[in-house]
């Protein structure tokens, strides 16, 4: 076999992996960085309720499901990840909100055209918070599944980042301006967590979560500060997944390699 015929192999064969990668999935890359809210369905997992973990059948999610600070709290994963949430993020409601679908990456998710907080924080820091959100009310979590997500890509992921807000603009206590609360964890353990996002104090500062290759798990919650539902309109906004970069060296030394090998070649 010559050397040409053997790089056009490898090429063949890479076209090949990239092809069924990408058969998985619509993702794309953004100087390293993918768009969570790309991933799963955009149209959101409809209603969830209280007593089980929904896996799931779309590429790099492991499945949905209702938090609870009961018994031995939520299954996170198909897995067996458990986790008991405290009563300051979510409450012993029974159910979760059942006036839209749960995850939605859509606009029309803000149910009552309620984007004037959406648009007055996000606009000026040129975030197109339209094209790049994750919608839920309380009580909701999704799983997401960074290998699978990673093989999809070939990559490896170093850090989660997002905002987190209840885009409610009616103020006037909790029942008209909400309570809600969130929380970030990696393989069922809590990273970040906040609640007391109303009317009045939406939005959260950018929320950086690192990970490591071993990550695997990413679970996202919005929950109801343990109190009512009642406007607890969460947003997850620009949620962004960072790869790893290849090392440079590594990729010069491969590419010097490769050209060492075709001279040798060809002095044969």
């Amino acid at each position: 076999m010559t050397t040409k015929q053997a790089l056009k192999n490898i090429f063949l064969v890479c076209s090949l992996l990239n092809t069924v990668a990408w058969s998985q999935s619509a993702w794309v890359l953004n100087d390293n960085h993918l768009n969570l809210s790309s991933v799963g369905n955009t149209g959101g997992y409809g209603t969830l309720y209280q007593g089980g973990f929904r896996s799931v059948s779309d590429y790099g999610v492991d499945g949905v499901f209702l938090p609870t600070p009961n018994g031995n709290g939520s299954l996170l994963s198909t897995t067996g990840i458990y986790y008991r949430f405290d009563t300051s993020l979510v409450s012993t409601s029974p159910w979760g909100e059942t006036a839209r679908s749960q995850w939605q990456n859509n606009p029309n998710a803000t149910m009552e055209g309620e984007t004037a907080s959406l648009n007055s924080y996000f606009t000026p820091k040129g975030i197109n918070w339209a094209a790049n959100s994750l919608f839920a009310g309380s009580n909701a979590g999704i799983t997401y599944d960074l290998f699978e997500i990673g093989q999809s890509l070939g990559k490896s992921f170093s850090k989660f980042t997002t905002y987190f807000g209840n885009h409610t603009d009616v103020g006037g206590g909790e029942w008209f301006s909400g309570n809600a609360s969130y929380a970030v964890l990696v393989d069922g353990v809590l990273v970040s967590s906040g609640t007391g996002f109303t009317a009045e104090n939406p939005f959260t500062n950018l929320l950086e979560v690192n990970l490591t290759e071993t990550s695997r798990f990413l679970t996202l919650v919005v929950g109801d500060g343990g109190g009512i539902g009642a406007y607890d309109h969460g947003v997850y906004v620009a949620p962004t997944l960072t790869t790893v970069p290849e090392p440079t060296s590594i990729s010069l030394l491969a590419l010097g390699g490769l050209a060492l090998a075709i001279n040798k070649r060809r002095r044969a």
